[in-house]
């Protein structure tokens, strides 16, 4: 939350595509900043100081797909184009912490909207990113649709995660966290980033908890790609 206090760091990190959970909707954000930055940007969200959002920079613009569906009210399809063209699907899922959904469909929430934007996604030119609030680490036995279920999913439509695959590190034993308790030392891997198989990066960065914990309790994930768009965050 609290963007507008953020938005040096964020363009300190000089991105290409930055997809940001919990943030203000732009009119809020650009009325806090005083000043409309030159960006183009994409958000939904109930609440208009809560919401999730696209932001594109260095000539990059966005396009919400016209299949957006806001039955999966966390879920934000766009079509990026600028010195490179793809398909994104921006994750902020909340994974049972909605109050207007049947609690039988906690669980499923991302598995589903991966299912409806399959078509969206399958093609060789897609990727999912943002904060999936969720790990392996979690997974149990007796659950339907644990995050080893969404990674599969994923799989099944050529996307792989560009961490893990350029650390050449499993699911459930990353070195490096992108979410941390202020309040204690607990800290978890949940925001990733789902590129084609076809896709190679180039560097893949998280930022470490002592540089970022005064500013918020996730640190960023970069990814630095070869061929396709230099970064996104």
């Amino acid at each position: 939350m609290s963007l507008h206090t953020k938005w040096d760091q964020l363009l300190n990190l000089r991105p290409n595509l930055a997809v940001i959970a919990e943030c203000a909707e732009p009119s809020i954000l650009w009325s806090k900043l005083k000043c409309e930055p030159a960006c183009d940007v994409q958000w939904v969200g109930d609440n208009r100081n809560k919401g999730l959002g696209v932001f594109a920079f260095t000539g990059y613009s966005l396009k919400r797909d016209n299949n957006y569906n806001p039955k999966f009210k966390q879920f934000l399809p766009v079509h990026v184009t600028g010195n490179s063209s793809f398909s994104l699907l921006a994750v902020w899922s909340f994974n049972g912490r909605r109050k207007d959904a049947p609690r039988a469909s906690y669980r499923s929430e991302t598995i589903s909207a991966i299912d409806y934007y399959r078509d969206f996604l399958s093609t060789n030119h897609s990727m999912v990113a943002g904060d999936f609030n969720s790990s392996v680490v979690w997974d149990h036995q007796s659950k339907v649709f644990n995050f080893s279920d969404i990674e599969s999913r994923l799989n099944q439509i050529s996307l792989k995660s560009a961490y893990h695959n350029f650390k050449g590190i499993s699911f459930g034993a990353e070195p490096d966290q992108t979410f941390f308790f202020r309040k204690g030392d607990l800290e978890y891997h949940i925001d990733y980033c789902f590129i084609p198989q076809g896709w190679n990066a180039n560097n893949v960065v998280v930022g470490r908890r002592e540089h970022w914990i005064e500013i918020s309790d996730h640190a960023p994930l970069l990814v630095d790609f070869i061929d396709n768009c230099e970064e996104a965050a």
